[in-house]
């Protein structure tokens, strides 16, 4: 866990490591909710949708990059 700090402004700081871990940069997009006491942000979301596929860049072998994808799951486009 890492403690922050909210300025005057209602302002915070994402630690470089957790940025970095999800690829956070400059402009990028947040989506925020509250679930209870607790305030979640989901990097990423902030409208468009979007969530990274392998945000921690994690190693991935050649089996699992070549597994199918389903592009009809959450994507409305093909429904038009």
């Amino acid at each position: 866990m890492h403690a922050i700090t909210v300025s005057s402004k209602g302002q915070v700081v994402l630690p470089k490591r957790l940025r970095d871990a999800l690829r956070i940069r400059p402009g990028s997009k947040l989506a925020v909710r509250l679930e209870g006491t607790s305030l979640i942000l989901e990097a990423g979301a902030g409208g468009d949708g979007w969530k990274p596929l392998n945000p921690a860049g994690t190693r991935l072998s050649s089996r699992e990059l070549c597994r199918p994808v389903d592009l009809t799951l959450g994507d409305d486009r093909h429904s038009r």
